[in-house]
């Protein structure tokens, strides 16, 4: 008798039992593994460690690079340690990789990105959303951008116009 909108969380459950708003059990069943690969597990709301929320994210880049999607998710989940990824250091990680292919993201990027942690590179996307007056992978990925060419001089991803 009372209606009630249905979550994200619950039409991906609903998509892996194959029923459900979504009719996409098979992207439902990519992100699943993807993300149970690395250790992590969706939830409603993020409240412990290897908890991710952000399902339409995920959805969106296996449909648009299943292996990018990987990688992404392959880096993020060693900088994060089992901390909360959130849709800002995934869109704006899936975005660096995507238009910087030539740069092996696990040599420098990865080591200055573990190096930062997670919360200095929440901080920094979060400066480069307030400096940009939006929000967006773009804005992400510069964020990322200031932590990851810290100290390269030879090497240096790029943020395209």
């Amino acid at each position: 008798m009372k209606r009630k909108t249905v979550g994200t969380f619950d039409n991906h459950k609903a998509a892996l039992r194959g029923d459900g708003k979504f009719e996409q059990s098979e992207l439902a069943q990519k992100a699943e593994a993807l993300v149970s690969k690395y250790g992590y597990e969706f939830a409603r709301s993020v409240g412990s460690e290897f908890q991710i929320s952000t399902i339409k994210s995920i959805y969106r880049m296996i449909e648009s690079n299943e292996q990018l999607a990987d990688k992404t998710f392959s880096i993020l989940s060693k900088v994060a340690q089992g901390a909360e990824i959130q849709h800002t250091e995934i869109s704006g990680l899936f975005y660096l990789l995507r238009v910087n292919p030539a740069i092996d993201f696990f040599s420098f990027p990865m080591k200055n990105l573990i190096e930062a942690g997670i919360g200095q590179i929440r901080e920094s996307i979060r400066r480069a959303h307030l400096i940009e007056g939006k929000g967006g992978p773009r804005q992400s990925a510069k964020g990322l951008l200031e932590i990851i060419n810290k100290g390269q001089s030879k090497i240096k991803a790029i943020v395209p116009f």
